[in-house]
C-alpha cells in the first residue's frame, strides 16, 4: 500500500479522518501523524521537528542574501569611482570582471548549498517515506497495535514488538502498563517458534519469560491463562521469569489457535498467539524388548500417515539407517545388526513434509537385551529416559533384569546412594515407584551384582507447600513404595511398633497395585494384620486425639462383617464394609461409604478444655460432629491393638496415622493431600484447596482461577426476610471477563421462608441501578449465559440444607433439558425455561473496613422473574408453600376465606389473589380421591371406558381421574414430572417445589 499524504486537517480530527497508509500534517499544530491501522495513528513528527528543518533552510537563504549584498555594495562603490575617474574605471574593468566571476561563482556556490540543503531535506523525507512504506508492509502483514515510549515508536503484533524503536519522535505514550499503575509488564516468547506443525500425540511445549516491574521491583506472581480455539483450557498462578506449559493434551487434529496471556497483580495483561497444526501421523510397533536377542534383530513397525515418510533408526546415539516409505498402516521390517552383550538403546521415528513444515512422528524408545553365549553378566534395561521431574512427582521406572544364570536376580535400589530396597525379581517387567520430595540432583540406581543402571535427574522445585503434620505423631504406616518382591515383605513398622503379618501369601495379597496404580496393603482371605499400638490405652480428653485411616473395601460377602477393629469394652474404632464408627463410654460418631471407594476417614477428639467435640472427616472434609459429655471416658480397661482382616471382605490399606493431639481442620486437609501417592491427584487437591491466607481465611487472591465471585459492598446485610438494604459491588468471572459487571443502588433482601433462619442466608438482589459492563456502558438486564433471558433480579442460594448444590440447580437443568413437553412460550422461544438456571460462585462481603467470605452460593434465576419462564398477561403460576396441609395434598378444595393463602402464593402475577382457576383444579382432584369415596349413589349414571358407574366408589373415582385427566392437566408434562421425581427420589417435590401453572393465549393448559 502506497503512502498517501493528507493536508487541511486539524489535529483533533486526525485520528478519525486518516485512513490506513496516510500521513497528515495538522494545520493547527503542525504535528505529523501516520495511520498504521483503521482508527489507529502514531505521532511521527511534531511542529518542533518541522520548525528545525525550516530554520535550517532559512539560515541558508539568509547567508545567500548577505553574500549578494556584499557583492552589490562593492559594485556600487566601484561604479562611483568610474564616474570620477574614467581611468580608474579602465583599471577596474578587470576587477569588475573578476568580481562578476566571483559573483557567478558565489551564486553557483549558493545554488550548490541550497541544493545540498534541499537534497538533504528531500533525502530525509525519502527516508521517512521509506520508513513509512516499511511500516505499512509490517502493518499489512501482522501489526495490530503500537505505542510510543521515551519518544520512540514501537509496533506490536500479538502484544510482541515487531518493529521499533523508530524515531526519536516527540510523542509520548505508555509502554506496557495501564491506567492507575506504573508497572511495566513484558512477556517474551522463548519457544523459538510462533507457528509449527506437530504429529498427533507429540508434545507441544510453549516457553516464554515474563516480568512485571514497578521501578526496579517485581510486582509478584501473575496469572497464566491458556485459550485454545477460543476456549479457556488452563488458568494458574505463575512466578516471574522463565515459564513453560505443555498443551498437547488440549490440541485437536487440524489447526489450533493458541493464546497465552499473562496478567500481573495490577491487571496489566500481555498475550502471545501461537498456531499449531496437528497432523495425523503416528508410528506403532509390537516389538518386544523384554526378551533377550542374539545375532541380528528383526524390528517390525507400522507407520501411519498419508505423506512421504523418512524413517530414522538410531542405536546408542548413532543413526544406523534411514528408509523412505509412502505406505500407511502397513507393517514393515528393519534389521538391527548383531550387538555386543549388554543393554543397547534403540530409537525409531520418522520425519515428513506437511505443507512446507517438517513433522516428526512420535518416538519409540527401547533398551534391547543383547546376549552373547558364554557371557554371564546380568543385563538391566528400562525405557524410562527422562532427565527432569517435578517435586513430589511419583517417578515410575519400568525395568527388566536378565540374569543369564538364573530365572531370578537379586537387586538393590538406591537413591543418591541411600538404600531404598533389596528385591528378588524374575525376568518379567518390574516397576520401581519413587516420589521425588526433595529438589536438586537425584540419582536413582538399580544394581545387580557388578552391573548398575543409573538414572540421573534434576528435581525442579514446586511452588506448592505440601507436607503432613509431624508434631505429636505416634503412629504412621504407609503402603507407598512397598512391593511383594522385597527381601522381607512381611514387615511394616514405625519406630518400635512392628506390625504382625499372618496368613499372607504375598502373591494375591500383600503389597498390590489398585486400579489407579497406587500401592496398597491388601488383606484378603485368611490374611491377618495386627498393629500392636494401643490407641485407647489412656483417656485422651486431656490432650486430644486424632486417628486417620485410609482404605478401600472390596469383594464383600457380608456387609456387617468387621474388617478393622480396635474395640474393647464397647470403646474404640470399628470398620465394616460400608461403615466406620468411633465409640466412647457415652458418645458415638460414624460415617458411611461404599465398597470399591478409596476413602480417608479421620476421627478427631477435642480436648476437654475446648468444646468437647468429636469430629469425623471424609477425605479432609468435615462431615459430622458430636459433643461428648464432661464426664465421658475414651480409655479401654483392657487396651487392644488394631486388628485387620476378614474372610468376608477384603480391605486395601493405604495409610494409618495417629496423633496424641487434636488436629485442626487445616492439618487434617494437609495430611490428606500430602499422603496422596499419585502426583497429579496431589497437585489437583492442593490447587483445589489452596484458598486460605496465612490466617486461615478464604480470600479472593487464593481462589481457583476459574471460579466466579461476587463482592457485596455495604455497611450491613439483611438478617431476615423483608430486612431490605441497599448495596453496591462487583461480579468477576475469570474465564469470561466479558461477563464481569459492577453495580450500584441494588436492593438486597433475604430470600426463603424457613431458610431465612439459617446462619448462611439466601439473598435476592434487585439490580435497580443496572449493570455497569467492562466497557463502561450500563444495561438494565443481565444474561447469566449467552443464550439466557436477560433479567434485573437474581437469587443467590447458599443451599445450606443441600450443601452439594446439585439438587437445586443441576437437577432443574436436567429437567428443563430432558422434558419432552414444551410450554407454549418455549415453542416460540427455546431460551424460555420451565425451571431456574444457575451455576456455582462464591460471595464476599466488604463492610467498609474488611472483606469477609460469606460462602459458596449458586448464581440463579429468581423464581419471580416472569420473563425467564415466558409468562404473559392472563397466565397464572402458583408456588406451594408447604407439603402438609390438605389443600396442598389436594384433599380439600376449600378456598373460602384467606386461610388458603398459607398454602399457595402467587408467583405470577405477583401478589395475585384470585383463586378461581386453582380451586377449580383442586375441586376436580378432590373428586377423584379414591380414599374419599362415599359409596353413595351418583346423581345419575356415568360411563367411563365402556363401564357405567352408579355409585361413588374408588373404582369410579379412578376411572374419572383417567378419563378427565387431560381436561385439567397436560399429560406429557405431568407424566415426566412424576417419573423424574420418582427416579431422583424427590417425591416430596410433588408438593413443596411444584408450581401449578396455566398458560392462556389459545387453549388453556393447566
Amino acid at each position: 500500500m502506497a503512502i498517501r499524504q493528507r493536508r487541511g486537517l486539524k489535529e483533533e480530527f486526525v485520528p478519525s479522518k486518516l485512513l490506513p497508509g496516510e500521513v497528515a500534517v495538522a494545520t493547527d499544530t503542525g504535528n505529523a501523524w501516520y495511520c498504521y491501522a483503521a482508527g489507529k495513528v502514531a505521532l511521527i513528527a511534531t511542529s518542533a521537528d518541522i520548525a528545525i528543518l525550516r530554520s535550517e533552510n532559512a539560515a541558508y537563504q539568509e547567508e545567500q542574501a548577505l553574500i549578494t549584498e556584499r557583492i552589490q555594495s562593492a559594485v556600487n562603490s566601484n561604479s562611483a569611482s568610474i564616474v570620477t575617474n574614467e581611468k580608474s574605471i579602465m583599471y577596474n574593468q578587470k576587477d569588475i570582471s573578476d568580481l562578476k566571476s566571483a559573483l557567478a561563482s558565489t551564486n553557483r556556490n549558493l545554488d550548490n548549498v541550497k541544493g545540498e540543503v534541499l537534497g538533504q531535506i528531500d533525502a530525509e523525507l525519502e527516508n521517512m517515506k521509506n520508513d513509512m512504506t516499511t511500516l505499512q508492509i509490517v502493518v499489512d502483514e501482522k501489526v495490530d497495535g503500537a505505542y510510543v515510549e521515551d519518544g520512540y515508536l514501537y509496533m506490536i503484533s500479538n502484544d510482541e514488538i515487531v518493529a521499533g524503536p523508530l524515531g526519536p519522535f516527540s510523542g509520548t505514550g505508555g509502554g506496557g502498563g495501564s491506567g492507575g499503575n506504573n508497572a511495566i509488564l513484558t512477556v517474551s516468547n522463548t519457544s523459538g517458534w510462533l507457528s509449527k506443525s506437530i504429529a498427533s500425540g507429540a508434545e507441544c511445549e510453549i516457553c516464554f519469560t515474563w516480568t512485571s516491574l514497578e521501578g526496579d521491583l517485581p510486582t509478584g506472581d501473575g496469572t497464566l491463562k491458556v485459550t485454545i480455539n477460543g476456549l479457556a483450557k488452563m488458568t494458574k498462578d505463575v512466578s516471574q521469569g522463565d515459564t513453560s506449559v505443555e498443551v498437547s493434551k488440549y490440541l485437536s487434529a487440524g489447526s489450533n489457535r493458541i493464546k497465552v496471556s499473562v496478567t500481573d497483580v495490577y491487571g496489566n495483561s500481555r498475550s502471545i498467539n501461537y498456531s499449531v497444526s496437528v497432523v495425523e501421523v503416528s508410528l506403532a510397533s509390537t516389538f518386544d524388548a523384554s526378551i533377550p536377542y542374539t545375532g541380528a534383530i528383526p524390528y517390525t513397525y507400522v507407520p501411519t500417515g498419508n505423506v512421504e515418510k523418512t524413517m530414522h533408526f538410531v542405536l546408542d546415539g548413532n543413526e544406523i539407517g534411514t528408509e523412505s516409505t509412502s505406505s500407511s498402516g502397513r507393517q514393515q521390517t528393519y534389521t538391527i545388526p548383531a550387538q555386543s552383550h549388554g543393554s543397547h538403546v534403540f530409537l525409531v521415528y520418522f520425519t515428513a513434509d506437511a505443507g512446507g513444515s517438517t513433522v516428526e512422528s512420535n518416538h519409540l524408545y527401547y533398551e534391547l537385551i543383547c546376549v552373547e553365549t558364554g557371557n554371564s553378566a546380568p543385563i538391566i534395561t528400562s525405557d524410562y529416559n527422562k532427565t527432569v521431574e517435578g517435586q513430589y512427582t511419583s517417578i515410575a521406572i519400568p525395568y527388566f533384569v536378565y540374569n543369564p544364570e538364573s530365572m531370578t536376580a537379586d537387586i538393590l535400589l538406591t537413591a543418591n546412594d541411600v538404600h531404598v530396597a533389596a528385591l528378588t525379581v524374575d525376568r518379567t517387567k518390574q516397576t520401581w515407584t519413587y516420589r521425588a520430595d526433595k529438589i536438586g540432583n537425584l540419582e536413582l540406581a538399580i544394581t545387580c551384582g557388578e552391573i548398575s543402571k543409573t538414572f540421573s535427574l534434576t528435581v525442579t522445585e514446586s511452588n506448592m507447600d505440601i507436607g503432613a503434620e509431624t508434631q505429636d505423631l505416634s503412629l504412621h504406616l504407609s503402603s507407598y513404595g512397598r512391593s511383594n518382591n522385597e527381601e522381607n515383605p512381611g514387615t511394616w513398622s514405625y519406630g518400635d511398633i512392628q506390625a504382625v503379618f499372618t496368613g499372607f501369601n504375598f502373591s494375591s495379597d500383600g503389597w498390590q497395585l489398585d486400579a489407579d496404580n497406587n500401592t496398597v496393603l491388601r488383606v484378603a482371605g485368611d490374611a491377618r494384620l495386627v498393629i500392636p499400638y494401643k490407641a485407647f490405652e489412656q483417656d485422651f480428653r486431656t490432650r486430644g486425639k486424632t486417628i486417620e485411616l485410609e482404605f478401600a473395601t472390596k469383594d464383600v460377602m457380608d456387609y456387617d462383617t468387621v474388617i478393622l477393629s480396635c474395640i474393647s469394652g464397647g470403646k474404640g474404632i470399628e470398620i465394616t464394609a460400608q461403615k466406620a464408627i468411633l465409640k466412647s463410654e457415652q458418645s458415638e460418631i460414624g460415617t458411611q461409604y461404599k465398597e470399591e471407594e478409596h476413602v480417608r476417614i479421620s476421627f478427631v477428639v477435642e480436648k476437654r478444655a475446648e468444646n468437647r467435640l468429636v469430629y469425623c472427616y471424609i477425605n479432609g472434609i468435615m462431615s459430622g460432629t458430636v459433643q461428648y459429655p464432661q464426664d465421658d471416658d475414651f480409655s479401654q480397661a483392657a487396651p487392644l491393638g488394631i486388628s485387620v482382616g476378614s474372610n468376608d471382605c477384603t480391605i486395601d490399606l493405604y495409610c494409618v496415622r495417629v496423633y496424641e493431639n487434636d488436629l485442626t481442620r487445616f492439618q487434617v486437609l494437609d495430611n490428606w493431600i500430602a499422603d496422596t501417592q499419585n502426583v497429579d491427584d496431589m497437585l489437583s487437591r492442593y490447587n483445589h484447596n489452596h484458598v486460605f491466607d496465612a490466617y486461615g481465611q478464604i480470600v479472593i487472591p487464593q481462589l481457583p482461577k476459574d471460579l466466579p465471585y461476587l463482592v457485596l459492598e455495604g455497611a450491613e446485610l439483611p438478617q431476615y426476610k423483608g430486612d431490605k438494604k441497599i448495596v453496591s459491588g462487583y461480579y468477576v468471572d475469570p474465564l469470561h471477563p466479558d461477563r464481569n459487571f459492577r453495580f450500584e443502588n441494588a436492593q438486597i433482601d433475604v430470600q426463603g421462608t424457613s431458610s431465612q433462619y439459617y446462619a448462611r442466608k439466601n439473598y435476592k438482589i434487585k439490580f435497580k441501578g443496572g449493570f455497569i459492563l467492562t466497557d463502561g456502558t450500563t444495561v438494565k438486564v443481565y444474561k447469566i449465559r449467552e443464550d439466557a433471558i436477560g433479567t434485573s433480579t437474581f437469587t443467590y442460594k447458599a443451599d445450606v440444607a443441600s450443601s452439594e448444590g446439585a439438587n437445586n440447580v443441576e437437577l432443574v437443568g436436567i429437567y428443563n433439558d430432558a422434558c419432552p413437553y414444551k410450554t407454549p412460550p418455549q415453542v416460540n422461544n427455546p431460551n424460555i425455561r420451565q425451571g431456574i438456571d444457575g451455576f456455582p460462585i462464591v460471595i464476599f462481603w466488604y463492610n467498609g473496613t474488611s472483606t469477609e467470605f460469606l460462602g459458596k452460593y449458586n448464581f440463579n434465576n429468581d423464581k419471580g422473574t416472569p420473563e425467564v419462564y415466558g409468562f404473559a398477561e392472563g397466565d397464572e403460576s402458583w408456588e406451594v408453600l408447604n407439603n402438609t396441609s390438605d389443600r396442598v395434598l389436594f384433599k380439600s378444595a376449600d378456598y373460602s376465606g384467606d386461610a388458603w393463602k398459607n398454602d399457595f402464593e402467587a408467583r405470577y402475577p405477583e401478589e395475585y389473589a384470585e383463586s378461581t382457576r386453582l380451586s377449580t383444579l383442586a375441586e376436580w382432584l378432590v373428586s377423584t380421591d379414591q380414599e374419599k369415596a362415599t359409596g353413595a349413589a351418583l346423581p345419575e349414571p356415568v360411563t367411563f371406558g365402556g363401564t357405567t358407574y352408579t355409585t361413588d366408589t374408588a373404582e369410579y373415582r379412578l376411572a374419572k381421574f383417567k378419563t378427565e385427566f387431560t381436561e385439567h392437566i397436560e399429560l406429557d408434562s405431568a407424566l415426566f414430572y412424576y417419573l423424574f421425581t420418582e427416579l431422583f427420589l424427590m417425591v416430596d417435590s410433588r408438593a413443596k417445589n411444584m408450581f401449578p401453572t396455566v398458560f392462556t393465549g389459545g387453549e388453556a393448559n393447566e
